[in-house]
């Protein structure tokens, strides 16, 4: 068999098929929508303690991580409570 022909069948064999439109057909459905997903404080404590964080550095590393909802919560939460008040052990209690 010549290496050539068998190099041109293989890309011809590759190339995509022909489409036939179809007026009655239905587009498909857009993809869903990724959904935000909360930071978990489960287990996220134990973390910070194998790092040796300070509460604080605790409290910081982990408004970092938050996005979306979980942000703005946090933010609405401490426009209302002290910001003395608002510290690592709060957090946990309150998420």
């Amino acid at each position: 068999m010549d290496p050539d022909r068998a190099a041109t069948d293989d890309a011809a064999s590759n190339a995509p098929a022909p489409t036939q439109e179809n007026p009655n057909a239905q587009p498909p459905p857009p993809p869903p929508i990724p959904q935000p997903v909360p930071v978990a404080p489960q287990g996220i404590d134990l973390v910070f303690d194998e790092l040796c964080c300070t509460p604080e550095e605790s409290f910081k590393c982990v408004v970092s991580l938050l996005r979306d909802s979980a942000y703005r919560w946090l933010k609405t939460l401490t426009s209302i409570v002290p910001r003395e008040r608002v510290t690592w052990d709060f957090f946990l209690e309150e998420f």
